[in-house]
């Protein structure tokens, strides 16, 4: 039962999400996709940006694009998993790619990713993803 009254408290304070993605499309697609719910998304077009906004500001949740100019997912995660070696923070990252194999997939994960969404992704199974992290991670 505290389980349950735990999360109904998840869901119902802002959830802080930064997304790092290049592309405007999938940028506005995810925002409009996550409208309905109650996160506050913060949108940067590289990796480089995702380790500068990640070190000033206070985020639940990272959506990470593999492809990305100046600094690609995978790096942008190394870093951010040294920095918060420092701090003792876990932020779950959840990889966003349009690459499908297995391997992509662990490769993901050895990068430091929690999780793994390929595009192009329907929109109930993109909420599902993030919000099973959510509660995975208790944040």
């Amino acid at each position: 039962m505290e389980n349950h009254i735990e999360k109904r408290e998840n869901e119902s304070r802002e959830v802080k999400i930064l997304l790092a993605e290049d592309n405007e499309a999938n940028q506005f697609l995810i925002k409009d996709i996550t409208k309905s719910q109650n996160w506050d998304i913060t949108v940067v077009d590289d990796g480089e940006q995702a380790v500068d906004a990640y070190k000033t500001n206070d985020y639940d949740l990272v959506l990470m694009d593999v492809q990305m100019p100046s600094m690609n997912g995978y790096e942008a995660t190394k870093e951010i998993r040294e920095f918060e070696k420092e701090s003792g923070k876990h932020t779950p990252i959840i990889a966003l790619t349009a690459y499908a194999m297995k391997s992509d997939k662990n490769l993901c994960l050895e990068a430091g990713m929690d999780d793994y969404i390929s595009k192009p992704f329907k929109r109930q199974q993109f909420l599902d993803a993030i919000t099973d992290t959510l509660n995975k991670f208790s944040v």
